[in-house]
């Protein structure tokens, strides 16, 4: 018997994730279509010709022109044009900053920033290590591991994690805001709104080192990785912890997730740079996606050093470039948008027309969702660790090498 026709209202085309310049679309068929070959039309014109396979399949459309509206329908021989989708790209941003001068900061011993965080509109956060000279060129003795830029002033302190009543100060290698009233910093301390407190991060996981980075949802779901492949996860905002395995021994240096499911990534590198790794959160257990060994390894070359997800989209830094990966399809498919001759240190993003990636000599890179924008080359003694950004504004921080010993540094850009 033939198969009978099936109404398009029974087909259900949405929209999975949008860019300045493609979209992905996920279909989903009645199980009587599961197998058989569909037309993807986009403004009536038939764009390509999928086999399904199964119930739901995501469909990628790319090359799209940025603040444009596209309709998309499906079509085959069982039935006609599906209902339309109205699909509008989203618009460019601007690469234009004007930029504060920078924070410099640094007496004799270490200092770093290692990471930051912009709060909200008015309060932004640099964490590390750092000493402070007075009029005299006298340095304090005792570290501060906090900047706080609140408007267009900084202000500096120290958060200790106490111990049986005593202080103990250190450098703070991370900072992670889950809400006004939890944020977390890499020294084992939380901001609950009013105070300071002791956190637990895992510390019977961690016991040898702390871990190298952070990512979290306010809905309770926090993961951390550190050296040697160390991840560890929790379901309830920090109260219990749980190690993962990681397959791994490679230091593991970047997490970051769009959702608690299958768009959690982490990434490293050894310490010899001969082993790098992307590893995927599935199913309550890391999975290497990529792995590098001995020699550069297809698409993303050497070193993996940073990673930053959206929607149902993956962009990762190498010392190639900034990549960008569909969740859905294989990374043999990543798309390098960007050429890298400096070696990257962290990419962050407020959407797909809004992402910066910061490194070595001080470089400050801009993507406004289709051209790419060098936006500061701050100096070749800089090097830019970790950079936060904002819908207006851009935090970039890292060390100047120019004096010995190097001092702490940290840039504000405003739109």
């Amino acid at each position: 018997m033939p198969s009978q026709p099936v109404s398009g209202f029974d087909v259900e085309l949405g929209l999975d994730d949008v860019t300045c310049t493609d979209c992905v679309l996920k279909l989903s068929v009645p199980i009587q279509l599961s197998n058989n070959r569909i037309n993807l039309l986009r403004d009536g014109q038939i764009l390509k010709q999928i086999s399904l396979v199964g119930i739901d399949t995501l469909l990628e459309d790319d090359n799209l022109l940025p603040r444009h509206s596209y309709s998309y329908t499906v079509s085959t021989g069982l039935f006609e044009n599906s209902p339309p989708l109205l699909v509008t790209t989203l618009d460019t941003t601007s690469h234009e900053y004007l930029w504060d001068p920078p924070l410099v900061v640094g007496g004799s011993g270490n200092n770093v920033f290692y990471d930051c965080q912009i709060m909200n509109d008015s309060l932004a956060q640099a964490v590390g290590i750092f000493y402070l000279t007075d009029s005299s060129g006298r340095t304090d003795p005792v570290l501060y591991n906090l900047a706080s830029l609140t408007n267009q002033s900084w202000t500096f302190g120290r958060i200790p994690y106490v111990y049986q009543g005593t202080g103990s100060l250190a450098a703070i290698p991370w900072i992670f805001r889950l809400s006004d009233t939890d944020i977390l910093y890499g020294n084992s301390v939380s901001w609950n709104g009013q105070g300071y407190q002791n956190v637990d991060l895992a510390i019977g996981i961690f016991s040898t080192s702390v871990p190298n980075k952070m990512w979290g949802s306010p809905k309770g779901f926090l993961h951390l990785v550190g050296n040697k492949g160390l991840a560890a996860y929790s379901g309830d905002l920090g109260s219990s912890w749980s190690g993962l395995a990681t397959g791994t021994t490679v230091n593991l240096l970047d997490v970051f997730g769009s959702d608690e499911s299958n768009n959690v990534w982490a990434c490293g590198y050894s310490n010899d740079y001969t082993a790098s790794v992307l590893l995927q959160y599935v199913g309550q257990t890391w999975v290497a996606t990529w792995s590098r060994m001995q020699s550069s390894t297809p698409p993303f070359g050497n070193l993996l050093s940073s990673v930053w997800a959206f929607g149902n989209s993956l962009y990762v830094a190498s010392d190639l470039g900034v990549f960008k990966c569909i969740v859905s399809q294989p990374l043999q498919n990543a798309k390098l948008l960007l050429p890298l001759s400096s070696f990257p240190y962290r990419i962050r993003g407020s959407s797909h027309n809004n992402i910066v990636v910061v490194g070595d000599r001080g470089m400050i890179w801009h993507y406004n969702g289709m051209t790419w924008k060098l936006i500061g080359r701050t100096g070749l003694t800089q090097t830019l660790l970790s950079v936060a950004v904002g819908q207006n504004r851009i935090v970039a921080v890292g060390a100047d090498d120019s004096s010995i010993p190097a001092r702490a540094i940290a840039y504000l850009g405003r739109k």
